[in-house]
């Protein structure tokens, strides 16, 4: 198997027949190298940092443990802007060696367990920081908890530190708005029991 050497790795050769003994490997990386519907694709980070430790469990286990930290940058769900999302992970993997493996998979073992087979013992750490850090990403980013958005009309960013003024007095949506009466107006006045 070919390993990509841009990726973090950590090199399990020296602990392959020896259970109980473990490695440990620490470093930074700025971007991650991984394989997307058949296609290489770049993950790019900033102060993307690890430190694992793989033991070896006995008959061809290992168990891979650390941290992987990073921050992301995703678009703002309002304003789009890129946004930097700090994620920390704490890992925890069952894998296997077995030489005839070319390229690692995950599988199910014998008791259910899910166990990442692999046959390089320089086993590169790529697609599992991948995963690990973008399924901890926030569904919804948001560069400012005020953030105001876009225009609907016309797109541009509302907030103030955008440096855009918005034609507001001339998008005919919002004069619409504005000349219609709120249908929840008639509530101001709802006189309601106190049960």
């Amino acid at each position: 198997m070919s390993v990509n050497r841009a990726n973090p790795a950590i090199r399990l050769s020296r602990i392959l027949s020896i259970p109980g003994e473990e490695v440990t490997d620490s470093g930074t990386f700025e971007s991650l190298i991984y394989e997307q519907s058949g296609e290489q694709a770049t993950l790019n980070v900033q102060d993307g940092r690890y430190k694992v430790t793989a033991s070896n469990v006995g008959e061809d286990r290992f168990w891979l443990s650390g941290t992987v930290e990073a921050t992301l940058f995703q678009e703002c769900a309002r304003c789009l802007r890129p946004t930097p999302v700090p994620v920390k992970v704490t890992l925890g993997i069952l894998m296997e060696y077995s030489p005839k493996v070319e390229t690692p998979y995950l599988d199910e073992g014998e008791a259910g367990e899910e166990v990442i087979k692999f046959g390089d013992p320089i086993f590169d750490l790529g697609d599992i920081f991948v995963e690990n850090l973008l399924i901890n990403v926030p569904f919804v980013v948001l560069h400012d908890e005020n953030c105001k958005g876009l225009c609907p009309i016309c797109g541009i960013d509302l907030n103030p530190d955008s440096g855009q003024t918005c034609p507001f007095e001339n998008c005919p949506r919002v004069a619409q708005e504005k000349d219609s009466k709120n249908p929840f107006d008639a509530l101001k006045n709802l006189d309601l029991p106190d049960e």
